[in-house]
């Protein structure tokens, strides 16, 4: 069995620190704290927002209304990580390309 070894050609952070891989960085580095007091949340008193305005720039609103949240932020992030890593997809590497994900639900 031949071994297959990953490689991360691309980075899309969706995250309450910043969208896209440099706003991100640079609030690492300022060590900027992105949690904040939510009073609107039924189980958690702090958490970190992401606004969806921002992601929704990515896609513009047709056919978005209907996307649950969680995949809205998550083709947000595939669609940064495809743009950093420079890659044009077409029908001959299509079945190559994959995109691996984490989420704290």
């Amino acid at each position: 069995m031949k071994k297959i070894q990953p490689i991360i050609t691309g980075v899309g952070a969706v995250t309450a620190c910043g969208i896209g891989k440099e706003l991100f960085w640079k609030s690492l580095e300022a060590g900027k704290n992105c949690i904040t007091e939510r009073k609107n949340l039924k189980y958690a008193r702090f958490a970190g927002a992401i606004d969806d305005k921002a992601v929704r720039e990515y896609f513009g609103q047709k056919g978005l209304r209907s996307i649950d949240r969680s995949a809205l932020m998550l083709m947000a992030a595939a669609g940064l990580s495809i743009s950093d890593a420079k890659l044009e997809i077409t029908p001959a590497n299509t079945d190559r390309i994959g995109v691996a994900t984490g989420t704290t639900f």
